[in-house]
């Protein structure tokens, strides 16, 4: 009986290609495969479809007859009430075959129930053309398609029309169409059109993104009123769509953006995320488990399309979503979902990232060797930080598979380490480093660079072997290399200090003064730094760019990074121009109480180094603020550097301020390096402040061991202090005086 469907070898491809199931139904019962051989001629097929049905309706009169059933006055109306048990049936063996909802699924079945409630007759009615169409198609003859499809399509409804577009797609891929020949063309533009005009009639967005799959597969290149008449379509439709046919409806717009750099408007993106946003709780509610493929293609889609999510509750009941179906995400989707949820700017929230932390540790033998450094990656892409126990299983992996990682992925782990502000174990760091030297001719240029940054930020030496042969593989690929990578690989020198050798830093100077306008101020004043740690001093034109730049680019909030400059151009002895000076002093006197405490030590060097006299006013403000901050400084240099400036500024900065780094250097002094020992001294002999001679000799029983070392200029230093102040000179400081000598003497002879 029609409505029960017959064994069929293109039945099944059917079924994939989401065939409508009353339309199979109503052509396999014409067609009768399995009962008789093919015949030839379509007037033979209609005589036989015209026999079935005067059958068909000569029995429903018998069994009106024998039960007393109310009889029908025609055969149409015979048709339409015995259509409502084949729909049923015909609906109970879609339901058994319709597939689920597959992630990366190529095609999408069209729903039955248009079959079941009105469409049966209009199937029965256009059943001979359709199965011409699949005759045609299964011969190849493609121009034979497409004039049934000229002549029908404006009488077909919607469901129809998906039905052939899917018949004409499969002609052309089974026949390895690529060119459409120019009367073919024609034709296929005579389709479109028609297609485009009957657009209104669709009410579903399944039907909808079933005519866009089948178009992406047609060669042929719709004009802007088929996308129009999508897009106005799709608005329509919209408020009926459930969160499933939305996510399916934007995977199959990724065509034309793909195909064609055609885009829907903004605004329409907008209303299809924040209707999938409304309908996606309750349908995962619903069944969590198949509903996380499609949010995973929701979010795929909405990636590819750009889309911009606004509000704080779209985005929220995503991240619901998310947290709800994470249980059903395969091992490896759960990079890719972290990735699109970043690029969204879907934040993650404490519920996600907990369930997504369960999700990872459950799951994580079966993940790849590179993926727990993904996910690290995601993370630090999210700003948040992994648990304990997630970065032990990551680090623990990671070592073990350390030998078989890819040049790019051991960048990668010390890329999200620093970027999280985890510090690796120290073994692990070796271990990465060894590899990373072994594998180094598999290296880019770019990789190499990131991977020396990352270490310089973990504050992590990989030792100079290392540094020369990653320096020769940038070397290679220099030109490829954008002016902020050799930004960052100029601040890891300086980091390092490790010295490239002068071509290399001609190489690196030459690319950062002609492309200075492309690296934000947050890395172009490190930079600078670099070269103040260094030693190195670029070119006047070179510095004089730099410091242009960093002027153009500054803002009211960026007052720290002035320090920096103005100590890197001090101890290049840089001849930095009087107005930059003003101009820079000026901003942080602005924001005195904000600037760090290093950043303070920082300018009253630069200037006593620069000799450059300000104005009284501004060293009091400086070191008043310096004297604020005293009480919970306990780092020697930030200690013994104001003193020293003050000496050679001139400016005595109060009794008090003295008192109080005497005492903290005294609590200090073994902590004091030789180079900071000289500076203290100095400072307070040029100051002529006496911190006592007991101060002085608890100062020397710390550093007293150390004195051999020390160089003649630091001894004699020390010497003087001891003259100027009257100190008893005991037998060592006595010693000390040959001591000088022969430094003086071996110095001289080097």
């Amino acid at each position: 009986p029609i409505g029960h469907t017959v064994p069929d070898p293109q039945r099944r491809r059917r079924a994939r290609c989401g065939g409508g199931v009353m339309a199979d139904a109503a052509a396999s019962a014409v067609r009768q495969r399995h009962m008789r051989p093919r015949v030839p001629t379509q007037r033979f097929v209609v005589a036989q479809f015209g026999l079935a049905t005067v059958f068909a309706w000569t029995c429903y009169h018998g069994l009106c007859r024998t039960f007393s059933l109310p009889r029908p006055t025609s055969v149409a109306d015979s048709l339409a009430g015995s259509s409502e048990a084949a729909a049923e049936t015909a609906a109970d063996d879609g339901a058994r075959r319709r597939p689920t909802f597959r992630a990366g699924m190529e095609h999408r079945q069209v729903s039955e129930d248009m079959f079941a409630q009105s469409a049966f007759p209009e199937a029965l009615r256009f059943a001979p053309v359709l199965t011409a169409l699949e005759r045609a198609r299964e011969a190849g003859d493609i121009d034979r398609v497409m004039d049934l499809m000229v002549m029908n399509t404006p009488k077909f409804e919607p469901y129809l029309v998906m039905r052939a577009l899917r018949i004409l797609d499969r002609a052309l891929e089974e026949n390895d169409v690529i060119n459409l020949q120019p009367h073919q063309q024609s034709k296929m533009r005579m389709i479109v059109d028609r297609v485009t005009k009957i657009m209104p009639r669709f009410e579903e967005a399944s039907g909808l993104s079933s005519v866009l799959q089948s178009m992406s597969g047609l060669h042929y290149d719709p004009d802007i009123s088929f996308f129009k008449a999508v897009d106005d379509r799709i608005e329509q439709v919209l408020p009926m769509s459930t969160a499933e046919s939305v996510a399916v409806l934007m995977n199959h717009l990724e065509w034309p953006l793909k195909k064609y750099n055609r885009r829907p408007p903004d605004s329409l993106i907008v209303k299809m995320v924040e209707k999938f946003a409304a309908e996606a709780c309750d349908e995962c509610a619903n069944d969590p488990l198949q509903f996380n493929q499609v949010a995973a293609v929701f979010l795929r889609s909405a990636q590819t399309l750009q889309a911009k999510i606004k509000g704080d509750e779209v985005k929220a009941n995503i991240s619901k979503v998310m947290t709800m179906s994470m249980f059903a995400v395969g091992p490896k989707r759960l990079t890719p979902i972290l990735t699109s949820l970043n690029r969204l700017g879907i934040t993650l929230d404490e519920p996600l990232v907990k369930a997504f932390e369960k999700e990872f540790l459950l799951k994580f033998d079966d993940l790849t060797i590179h993926q727990p450094v993904f996910v690290l990656t995601s993370f630090a892409d999210n700003h948040y930080n992994a648990s304990d126990e997630v970065w032990a299983t990551v680090e623990a992996h990671t070592l073990k598979h350390l030998s078989r990682l890819k040049a790019p992925d051991l960048q990668r782990f010390p890329m999200a380490c620093q970027e999280l502000g985890y510090r690796p174990s120290n073994e692990l760091l070796d271990k990465l480093v060894y590899e990373a030297r072994r594998k180094m001719p598999a290296f880019e240029g770019k990789d190499a660079i990131m991977l020396v940054w990352a270490l310089s930020k973990l504050d992590y030496d990989p030792g100079t072997e290392f540094l020369d042969e990653a320096t020769a593989k940038i070397k290679m690929t220099f030109n490829k290399q954008s002016a902020t990578d050799v930004a960052l690989l100029l601040y890891a020198y300086g980091k390092f200090r490790y010295q490239p050798g002068e071509d290399m830093l001609e190489l690196i100077s030459a690319k950062i003064s002609e492309d200075a306008s492309q690296i934000k101020l947050s890395l172009l004043v490190p930079s600078i730094g670099a070269y103040g740690e260094l030693l190195y001093n670029p070119t006047d034109s070179v510095m004089t760019e730099l410091l242009f730049e960093v002027r153009k680019q500054y803002k009211p909030t960026d007052f720290n990074y002035l320090s920096i400059v103005l100590w890197a151009s001090a101890k290049l002895e840089h001849n930095i121009k009087a107005n930059f000076v003003e101009w820079a002093l000026g901003q942080l006197k602005t924001n005195l109480s904000k600037v760090t405490r290093e950043g303070l030590v920082r300018v009253v060097y630069s200037l006593a180094k620069m000799k450059y006299e300000p104005s009284k006013e501004i060293l009091q403000a400086f070191y008043k603020e310096m004297q604020k901050r005293l009480p919970k400084t306990t780092d020697t240099q930030a200690l013994t550097l104001p003193l020293w400036a003050a000496g050679k500024l001139v400016f005595n900065p109060g009794k008090k301020f003295l008192d109080e780094s005497a005492k903290l250097l005294r609590t200090n002094a073994g902590s004091l390096q030789p180079g900071q020992v000289y500076f203290m001294l100095n400072g307070f002999e040029t100051l002529d402040y006496d911190p006592g001679a007991t101060w002085m000799k608890a100062i020397m029983s710390k550093i007293r061991d150390k004195l051999p070392t020390y160089s003649a200029s630091v001894l004699s230093q020390v010497v003087s202090t001891y003259t100027r102040f009257n100190y008893d000179l005991d037998a060592d400081i006595l010693k000390l005086e040959e001591g000088i000598r022969d430094k003086k003497l071996a110095a001289d002879e080097a």
